[in-house]
């Protein structure tokens, strides 16, 4: 699993066309911190993107969150509440995808 590297925007912005990584097939990492969102990019293949929960929902059942991403299609997911997909030994989530082809990610942590 690869780790992907969290930006913060500033008041003066960043540029969001940046620092966009390819998807790892094993699946990928993030630290989170309630506040941070993760961006996928599909190009040409459509792509199912889970996050790992760690604990139950608010509804008392312990679920992935599995969101289909179509074929040439931006999404924003997040943010992800702590307490439930933080694994609690390193503060990051768990996420994997099921295709990797042409799918690019970054996160973004919202500064407020």
């Amino acid at each position: 699993m690869a780790a992907i590297a969290v930006k913060t925007p500033t008041v003066a912005g960043i540029d969001v066309t940046a620092d966009w990584v390819a998807a790892s097939a094993p699946g990928d990492t993030m630290v989170n911190d309630g506040k941070t969102f993760l961006h996928v990019k599909t190009v040409a293949t459509p792509c199912t993107v889970t996050i790992n929960s760690q604990q139950p929902c608010s509804q008392g059942f312990d679920h992935d969150l599995s969101t289909v991403i179509a074929a040439n299609k931006e999404y924003a997911l997040g943010p992800f509440p702590v307490d439930r997909f933080n694994d609690p030994a390193t503060g990051t989530i768990g996420i994997t995808y099921s295709a990797v082809t042409a799918v690019t990610v970054r996160a973004d942590r919202a500064n407020v």
